[in-house]
């Protein structure tokens, strides 16, 4: 008797367990996200650049692992981003219609871009992965906050196609997950 309640109940158990799968609800991006701190560097950087990186630099989650925005390798320098951009990025950035806000995913960032700000003595970096549609914020090399930017995606996606024409791999990147 004691056996056939023990396997019922440890499926409960190993499905309340299961990450990725709570619901989740986020406040503003603005604050949550991104941060209003960060919102106004990007706004008033001096400079601003593009690389594509290597995102495979962990087996785990990288911000469990402490990772730096300098630990992800660039592989390619794509170049100084355009500042008559930036508006535009903020503007997907801080629409809370391009976040999924009602879940967490279970999935390993392996971030593909990085977009560079520097405004004064603060960097910021926005590290995309475009294989989960995830948003990875630095301030100063330091981890700051994510957020899944799936409905964001298209918006994203064509901007920096716009920002770097030329480039075979962020044109191969595609508007939909």
């Amino acid at each position: 008797m004691r056996r056939r309640f023990q396997t019922p109940m440890m499926a409960v158990i190993a499905f309340l367990c299961i990450p990725g799968c709570e619901s989740r609800k986020v406040g503003n991006p603005e604050t949550s996200v991104i941060g209003s701190h960060n919102v106004n560097a990007i706004r008033d950087a001096d400079s601003a650049s593009g690389y594509l990186i290597d995102g495979n630099i962990a087996t785990t989650s990288a911000t469990e692992v402490g990772a730096n925005a300098g630990d992800y390798p660039v592989t390619k320098e794509l170049g100084p981003f355009p500042s008559r951009q930036i508006t535009g990025l903020l503007s997907i950035l801080l629409d809370p219609a391009a976040y999924e806000w009602e879940y967490s995913k279970s999935c390993i960032a392996t971030p593909g871009v990085k977009l560079s700000f520097r405004s004064g003595d603060h960097q910021i970096d926005l590290l995309l992965c475009f294989e989960c549609d995830i948003l990875m914020v630095y301030r100063d090399d330091k981890y700051v906050s994510s957020g899944n930017i799936d409905f964001g995606r298209p918006k994203l996606v064509a901007l920096l196609k716009a920002s770097y024409p030329d480039d075979p791999t962020i044109q191969s990147l595609a508007n939909t997950h």
